[in-house]
């Protein structure tokens, strides 16, 4: 069972290949996976339980009169990396009008090689909180169900896995999923190509394409980056030049396309050497459909949301850097795929039921008045803790105390909460600080 790589079709974030030797079977990968409750749905079960979200405090004795206030959450389910019941129908519907004497076509998975899952959301989870931990499937099959558990541990990991439901305004995707890359194997005519770009340009032009005002933060194209990718092989940008077999105005094999402009971002990522690089790759929770797939190369089927890191400024190169890369297949084509699925729920009146605010102790979504509220608190401990922060710096200008001293005092200052009373604690913040120094001045006998 193999699918040929010049008989594609596609219909809502699926691509399939009809097989070398049996004309009805047509091979599937999802290149991007939608979280679906139900049968026929994607997400088996979810359950997220979070804590200190709103503007009641959670607290939890870390030591000897050590309160914390935390602020977290815990969300497991069972997923299947799979399309869905509906995504299937239409790709079926789809077979029907290009495949003409198709009349019952049979859809299987296709069987992937050297397959990889990561969480999209790992790296930050564990940056917002020390103690977070998560259990996740390294290998999965298109077809194939599996566990998933994460702790966020202190964190304000709760924003990432839920969202408000608002009326009238589309609610935002959660941003937690995992992106799996593979091999597949395709039967086809030989190939041969050529990729390469000046990686300064490259960045010049993609970052020419966000609005000015952006210039904090990351800044997310979602599914525009089937257009960029178009955009810059259209200008000669990336240049693909084929040495041998069908040219890029003739393939209808747009993965090839997405596949070589993501090369060329991770190539510019490369070269970065701190940080988190100038581009990162989310799951792409709204797949388009392809409105005239002869000329689309399927590029509206990205399975990734791409997003630009904008703290590098458009001249961050100040040279031109030369890219080039060679790819050739023969005969089978053995190409490598990624897709993307999403695993959190929009919580709303239909799934409320599934999110528990353990502070509470009652079920309940995770509301844009809990969020502002949570804010509300964080600010007002940040701007109490910079004060007195400030005090010890000033003092370590001044040549009072050291800089070990002062690195003491601020671990001291994190351990202690200054803007919340514990019900359980009779000290008050002022002796908080007090105890903080009391500690450090019996450590390295200096006052200050």
């Amino acid at each position: 069972m193999a699918g040929v790589i010049n008989r594609p079709v596609a219909a809502e974030g699926i691509i399939a290949f009809q097989d070398l030797d049996n004309p009805e079977l047509f091979v599937y990968f999802p290149s991007s996976v939608r979280s679906v409750l139900g049968e026929g749905g994607t997400l088996e079960n979810f359950e997220c339980k979070y804590y200190g979200i709103g503007k009641k405090a959670q607290w939890v004795q870390a030591g000897s009169k050590i309160y914390l206030d935390l602020a977290g959450g815990v969300v497991q389910g069972k997923a299947r990396f799979d399309a869905t019941g509906e995504q299937k129908d239409k790709l079926t519907d789809a077979i029907l009008k290009t495949f003409k004497g198709i009349k019952a076509p049979q859809l299987a998975p296709v069987q992937l090689k050297d397959v990889e899952a990561t969480p999209v959301f790992a790296q930050g989870v564990a940056n917002l909180g020390g103690n977070s931990k998560y259990s996740f499937p390294t290998s999965i099959g298109v077809g194939e169900s599996f566990n998933f558990n994460i702790d966020s541990g202190n964190s304000l990991f709760a924003q990432l896995i839920a969202h408000q439901n608002i009326a009238d305004k589309k609610a935002d995707s959660p941003s937690i999923g995992m992106n799996i890359k593979g091999k597949l194997e395709l039967y086809g005519e030989p190939f041969e190509a050529t990729i390469s770009a000046d990686l300064k340009q490259v960045w010049e032009y993609t970052r020419d394409k966000i609005e000015a005002k952006a210039n904090l933060g990351w800044f997310n194209f979602g599914t525009e980056f089937d257009k960029i990718a178009q955009e810059l092989v259209k200008e000669s940008i990336i240049k693909i030049h084929y040495k041998e077999g069908r040219g890029a105005t003739e393939s209808k094999f747009g993965l090839q396309l997405l596949e070589s402009t993501k090369t060329v971002f991770e190539a510019i990522n490369s070269l970065i050497t701190s940080g988190e690089g100038m581009f990162r790759f989310e799951p792409n929770p709204d797949p388009q459909v392809p409105t005239n797939p002869k000329e689309s190369w399927f590029a509206s089927l990205a399975p990734w949301s791409v997003g630009v890191n904008m703290s590098f400024v458009r001249n961050s190169f100040k040279q031109s850097i030369q890219f080039e890369e060679s790819v050739s297949f023969q005969g089978i084509y053995t190409i490598p795929v990624h897709s993307s699925m999403n695993l959190g729920m929009i919580c709303g009146k239909d799934t409320e039921d599934m999110f528990n605010d353990i502070t509470l102790g009652e079920p309940g979504c995770i509301t844009k008045d809990k969020l502002d509220q949570l804010q509300a608190r964080i600010i007002k401990e940040v701007n109490l803790k910079e004060a007195q922060i400030q005090k010890y710096e000033d003092s370590l200008i001044s040549g009072k105390i050291t800089l070990e001293m002062y690195e003491t005092l601020v671990a001291g200052l994190n351990d202690r909460m200054l803007s919340e009373k514990n019900p359980d604690d009779p000290r008050t913040p002022e002796d908080l600080v007090k105890e903080v120094e009391d500690e450090v001045r019996s450590q390295y006998g200096l006052s200050f």
